[in-house]
């Protein structure tokens, strides 16, 4: 992994300028900035600082900011909005089951599958609610971007738990847990030495299309492992997920219907929640619904049972199993640079649309930032989230407040409601993971592009490489398992193999080009 990501300039993978249309600024247009701003957009250079720039003019179109009052308000709405999301989302009942591994096995005393992002990871629902707790805390002071709310992703968890069962530990012990917030600890390293060192140009030299690849791979992996959920029933033991999933789909004797049925209901409610309007509270409802029907004795499917989550407290660093450093620090690598291409990718986003300033090396530091704090609290990996940011700026975030208020407002809930989910259904949590990986398990515009379209945007003798890499790194994702980093290292080594094979074509090229011009300066002298 080292080595792949030692040589950057050898990806030559190009960065889009990004394409604005001129426009007339409607006040100051004869300004410094003003004039700064249109000789950018002249240069076909972008308004986000996306490598560690200080500062980035903003368009005609940025929102006007609002007085402290309005702020405040729209920070208190946007934490308290996301942190009734995040709550369910971190909390679970236990290890997850993934083939190939040894907490994929299903047992008697592990009736279904877990769900939630801590379950993704294999851990206890209260190291993921400690980790969404204390994270906010170290993103709300450093972060670039001021919609990005950090926590538990279901990508950055799917990937921890895979690398510590890769490494042959248990889930539910010890030094599983430990395990994990020693792998935060690396995650957290590398990304600030990578924020540094200014590696956010890094990040804009990585194909995107392996990133997308890998992407796809490990969340049709996080679907797979939420069917046993949704269907209420438990495939054979050892299976591959999609094998386990499949087996599961075609026998439909084996299904409860009770469970089907809730999370169906689960899934209706999040996405119609959202088409009656963009701040409903689908997760908040669905989980109260599914608490109350399982009080109320319907058959609903087993619960999440009792869950013992008091305030975080300091992990002793003795406690850490560092003799595992060596075996992590390849998982840590690739947990950190995949992670952090989902903040980056809504970081960015958002910045072009309200012309802000934005930061890939401030945002590497302040991600950092993150998981080191979570590993002083004995909590494992985390990431920027897409949906949770999303739903901030939407609630009408204005800065990063609204991040540290969704971190105390889990901190309260920790002591005093944190009981109250023991009776939530784990047939709601699976519809909520899985309505959570429904928008992304299409494959990106990048993976479906067309052997015509590729020569025609391309023409050049490797139409299909970007192409290529993207598919080739999807396979080998889910092959890997569980060990899915090795399946981003694959796609990296690949992108490396065949920009050196291109430069080497394009050198050859040149020269007989060279050669051919050097003969017929020669053939027309000897002709003279």
């Amino acid at each position: 992994m080292a080595a792949v990501c030692a040589a950057p300039s050898l990806l030559s993978c190009r960065v889009a300028p990004a394409r604005l249309a001129p426009r007339r600024l409607p006040v100051h247009a004869g300004s410094a900035r003003a004039r700064g701003y249109n000789a950018g957009l002249l240069r076909g250079r972008s308004t986000v600082c996306c490598a560690g720039d200080a500062a980035a003019p903003a368009p005609a179109t940025a929102r006007a900011a609002p007085d402290r009052s309005q702020a405040f308000l729209g920070d208190l709405v946007a934490g308290v909005s996301v942190a009734f999301v995040c709550i369910p989302q971190a909390s679970g009942s236990g290890p997850v089951m993934l083939p190939n591994a040894p907490f994929l096995r299903l047992t008697h005393s592990s009736v279904t599958q877990s769900l939630a992002y801590a379950s993704l990871a294999g851990l206890s629902p209260t190291q993921g609610l400690h980790s969404n707790a204390v994270s906010p805390f170290a993103a709300a002071p450093t972060a670039s971007s001021r919609y990005l709310q950090s926590g538990c992703v279901a990508l950055s968890s799917l990937l921890t738990g895979a690398a510590l069962t890769g490494c042959g530990l248990a889930p539910g012990t010890a030094l599983f847990a430990s395990a994990a917030s020693l792998l935060a600890l690396v995650v957290g390293c590398v990304r600030v030495a990578m924020g540094l060192l200014k590696g956010g140009r890094l990040l804009a030299l990585l194909p995107p299309t392996v990133l997308d690849g890998f992407v796809l791979g490990a969340v049709w992996l996080v679907f797979a492992t939420q069917v046993p959920v949704i269907l209420g029933a438990a495939p054979p033991p050892g299976m591959h997920f999609l094998g386990a999933a499949g087996w599961l789909l075609v026998r439909p004797q084996l299904w409860q219907p009770g469970c089907l049925l809730t999370a169906l209901l689960t899934v209706a409610t999040l996405i119609g929640g959202k088409r009656l309007h963009p701040l409903f509270p689908g997760a908040v409802v669905a989980t109260l619904a599914g608490c109350a029907a399982s009080s109320a004795g319907l058959p609903v499917g087993s619960t999440i049972g009792a869950i013992q989550a008091g305030l975080p407290s300091l992990m002793d660093p003795r406690n850490l199993p560092w003799h595992l450093l060596p075996q992590l620090a390849s998982a840590g690598a690739a947990i950190a640079i995949a992670g952090i291409a989902e903040a980056v990718a809504i970081s960015t986003r958002f910045a072009k649309e309200d012309g802000d300033a934005w930061s890939s090396d401030r945002e590497l530091v302040s991600q950092g930032a993150c998981n080191l704090l979570v590993a002083a609290f004995g909590g494992f990996p985390v990431a920027g989230s897409l949906s949770r940011t999303s739903l901030a700026r939407t609630a009408g975030a204005t800065s990063q407040m609204a991040n540290a208020i969704t971190g105390a407002t889990v901190l309260i809930f920790l002591p005093l409601g944190a009981a109250l989910l023991g009776t939530l259904p784990r047939a709601v949590l699976g519809g909520l993971v899985a309505t959570a990986v429904m928008p992304l398990l299409k494959p990106s515009a990048s993976l479906l592009i067309t052997s015509k379209q590729a020569l025609r945007a391309k023409g050049t003798a490797w139409p299909l490489r970007d192409l290529t890499l993207g598919w080739v790194t999807c396979v080998a994702t889910l092959a890997a398992s569980p060990r899915l980093e090795l399946g981003l290292e694959a796609g990296l080594a690949l992108a490396v193999i065949l920009a050196c094979v291109q430069a080497l074509d394009h050198a050859l090229m040149e020269s007989l080009r060279a050669a051919a011009v050097s003969d017929k300066a020669i053939f027309m002298d000897a002709a003279y």
